[in-house]
């Protein structure tokens, strides 16, 4: 059976529009790929710098027990791949991966945050007199940091692990409001 020239010329249509998107949808699975690697690449950073972190903390622990102040130097948390990368990857992940995504990366600024700051902030409690023993306030200020750290530890394990922890227990909460809910 000979094909009709008109034909070949649908054929080489659909040919070329399948093969055009298929190259479309091939880089962009490439390009997800390439970007959740950065963000993991980043979190494992991110995980090695946090016992350097707890040692500043805890010299800085030391040193306001002995009424001394230590300003706390360190380098920031990176976090460029995620707040570059996560509106493109925001779909691809599921709820519980960007909630955990979400918590590590505002726990991670907010104790980079606070270490930059900890110096000026202690003076200005001293000086304004905000708290009874700014030195006792303190130590437990950076020693809820570092329990911050340890939360940090885990929620990074469990996301490069593949299997993220529900940090909101949006799926605890569910079952919970499916359980009380009458019946019709």
């Amino acid at each position: 059976m000979k094909i009709p020239v008109a034909a070949w010329s649908l054929i080489g249509v659909v040919l070329g529009f399948s093969l055009g998107e298929g190259a479309r949808w091939l880089r962009n699975r490439l390009r997800l790929r390439r970007l959740k690697v950065a963000i993991r690449s980043e979190l494992r950073a991110a995980l090695a710098q946090i016992e350097d972190k707890e040692d500043i903390l805890r010299k800085a622990i030391k040193a306001l027990q002995e009424k001394r102040v230590l300003p706390m130097v360190a380098v920031r948390s990176m976090t460029h791949g995620y707040s570059s990368y996560i509106h493109d990857l925001y779909d691809y992940y599921s709820n519980i991966e960007r909630y955990c995504l979400h918590v590590i990366y505002e726990r991670l600024r907010v104790a980079d945050m606070s270490m930059e700051t900890f110096h000026e902030d202690f003076q200005q409690a001293i000086k304004d007199k905000i708290v009874n023993d700014p030195w006792e306030y303190y130590v437990g200020y950076l020693e809820d940091i570092i329990k911050s750290y340890d939360l940090l530890r885990g929620l990074i394990g469990s996301f490069l692990a593949g299997e993220p922890e529900g940090v909101f227990h949006v799926e605890i909460r569910r079952a919970a409001n499916e359980a009380i809910q009458p019946t019709s």
